[in-house]
């Protein structure tokens, strides 16, 4: 199985300086190989509608234009759309070089370490993983999501953002004993290991926060295999159902009120917020604001992370199989009324969670359909009302008098659309 370990280091003054020099070369190199695929597009669709896909009509200027975006292959006479893999090719001239591996309208390109040459100082190998993630963007760009959208376009990244540089799993040598990293050219990292692992390393993430904190990640294969789903006890089946009132409502009529961290914080960070954007763009003063503003943000998130993460774990621990609602949650982010409160909740990422540690588990997760009528259906008897509003929380049913906690009664319902699924399934 592969699995994520995250710990936060103190690099030196030196390193640091170091690292930003990393952090600054991967970024160009993503906006570089961005720019270059955007512009390429866009000069190849233009000749195409100018010359009606006949090369023997397109004059000499399209043709240069055509060969300085890199599109032009003399020895096939064709055209073809610039990929982050021509644009690996073109990064450095060691790549250059090779004759074989290059379309013949690149061999005598400038490689961009020539044109660049402090991107040689920096690894190399942080340049293709920074290649590599955008053309994992770009796949996921044209790849269709299971709601029927798409992710959005690779932007330009900045330098305000969170940066990131990756390396190899034998780039890296971790010393357990003493609490030092090293990775290529950066040599003992101080890392607070708060807890052991055991695995072989395949990929090394370091990255440094909004507020200036530095992490890295591994990603670590433990040689194990996923464990067989165990079987299922009728007792141990839990709906949930999420809310806002109160965060999951569960089939045994257990309320868990969520922790709305970004409510808590909302006057702080609006005064934050207030004094960053009065600053003078680039001042000293500036960033200190931006730092603080930044902290409040991660504090939300880390608290948000730190209740989700315990109570997916203590409900995976506790219960055979989990039955959930699957939400169009972008779909209810465009409620404007509700979409702050949404947001702060975090349900897609709640339900991530419980999806993972119950097939690390060996549990057994169900989804029902969005559309099952769960809150306006008597548990009791079956009862289906023509239309419930939000914001009726309780309902007698008319048929058989029961009185229903419209979430309570939700949450019973799920495990019953789920305990047909679990049945059809031999489960």
């Amino acid at each position: 199985m592969m699995r994520a370990y995250k710990f936060r280091i103190y690099p030196t003054n030196e390193q640091q300086k170091f690292l930003s020099r990393c952090f600054g070369a991967s970024r160009y190199v993503w906006n570089w190989a961005l720019r270059l695929i955007k512009d390429n597009y866009s000069h190849t669709e233009m000749m195409r509608h100018s010359w009606d896909g006949n090369i023997d009509t397109m004059n000499y200027e399209d043709a240069l234009t055509m060969k300085f975006h890199g599109c032009k292959d003399k020895s096939r006479d064709t055209y073809y759309m610039l990929d982050v893999t021509k644009c690996s090719l073109l990064l450095t001239s060691v790549y250059k070089r090779k004759a074989n591996s290059l379309p013949n309208t690149l061999q005598n390109e400038p490689g961009l370490s020539d044109i660049n040459p402090w991107l040689n100082d920096v690894p190399n190998k942080i340049l293709r993983y920074s290649l590599r993630n955008l053309g994992v963007a770009f796949k996921n760009f044209f790849k269709t999501n299971k709601n029927g959208g798409h992710s959005g376009y690779p932007t330009n990244k900045k330098l305000r953002d969170n940066q990131s540089i990756q390396f190899q799993g034998e780039d890296v040598k971790l010393d357990s004993r003493i609490g030092l990293l090293s990775v290529t050219k950066i040599k003992n990292i101080e890392i607070r290991l708060h807890r052991n692992f055991v695995g072989k390393i395949k990929t090394t993430t370091i990255s440094k926060t909004k507020s200036g904190k530095y992490y890295v990640s591994f990603q670590v294969d433990d040689g194990l295999e996923l464990p067989i789903s165990k079987s299922i006890s009728i007792d141990k089946v839990l709906g949930i159902d999420v809310g806002l009132n109160s965060y999951i409502t569960t089939s045994n009529g257990e309320k868990i009120d969520g922790l709305k961290p970004l409510r808590e914080s909302e006057k702080r960070l609006v005064v934050v917020q207030k004094r960053f954007s009065r600053k003078q763009k680039g001042s000293k003063n500036s960033e200190k604001a931006r730092i603080r503003l930044a902290r409040i943000h991660e504090k939300i998130a880390n608290q948000r992370s730190d209740f989700q993460h315990k109570l997916s774990h203590q409900l995976i621990n506790d219960n055979d199989a989990i039955v959930l609602e699957s939400l169009n949650i972008t779909g209810m982010l465009k409620n404007h009324c509700l979409a702050k409160s949404i947001s702060d909740a975090g349900w897609s990422e709640f339900m991530r969670q419980l999806k993972y540690k119950a097939e690390w588990a060996g549990k057994t997760i169900v989804e029902i359909g969005q559309w099952e009528p769960s809150s306006k259906t008597c548990h009791s008897c079956g009862y289906k009302l023509d239309k419930l509003e939000l914001n009726i929380r309780e309902w007698i049913c008319p048929k058989c008098g029961t009185s229903h906690d419209r979430d309570i009664n939700a949450a019973m319902n799920i495990k019953a659309f789920g305990m047909d699924i679990l049945s059809a399934k031999g489960l």
